[in-house]
């Protein structure tokens, strides 16, 4: 997937220390972060990013992030109470939100664009995610399995899918 890949992480909350260490709260339901190497800040409909010089754990939900270009109290304090976004292939979530949820509202389109409607519902087909959805005054389920998703767009809210041919037609 390209640069779309982005979900958000959490906030920054307040410096910590002399150097400029934020401490960053995360979202609920996610239970593990991998390393970054840069994380992102969304400015209007842009990612504007900022490469990590540290990261640590803290409290539970917490991490202690420090950016190169950050390195005191007072320039880590001008981006406090920002939103945090990172690549989602760094995040892991826990059993109890898998972050299904989070894709209710998305717009399904396929390849070449076509809009085949919004999610209303995600249902959990033994391991395989299914969207439902209103398409042509009736509700069809659509695969959500990795292979299929081509792109996700969380700016625009959208899925890029593969659907498989003769689907909508059953």
């Amino acid at each position: 997937m390209a640069d779309t890949d982005k979900i958000l992480l959490g906030t920054l909350i307040k410096p910590i220390g002399l150097d400029g260490e934020i401490r960053l709260s995360i979202e609920e339901g996610i239970e593990h972060v991998e390393k970054p190497q840069v994380l992102f800040q969304l400015r209007d409909d842009r990612f504007f990013p900022w490469f990590v010089q540290e990261w640590k754990n803290s409290d539970e939900g917490e991490y202690l992030v420090q950016f190169e270009e950050l390195n005191s109290p007072e320039k880590a304090r001008e981006i406090c109470g920002q939103s945090i976004w990172v690549d989602s292939s760094l995040v892991s979530f826990s059993p109890q939100d898998d972050g299904r949820d989070d894709l209710i509202g998305y717009q399904i389109r396929d390849q070449q664009g076509k809009v085949y409607g919004n999610i209303s519902e995600i249902l959990d087909n033994s391991g395989q995610w299914l969207a439902v959805l209103e398409y042509e005054n009736r509700e069809i389920l659509i695969p959500l399995a990795e292979e299929n998703i081509l792109g996700v767009q969380d700016i625009e809210r959208y899925l890029v899918v593969d659907i498989p041919e003769g689907l909508t037609d059953l």
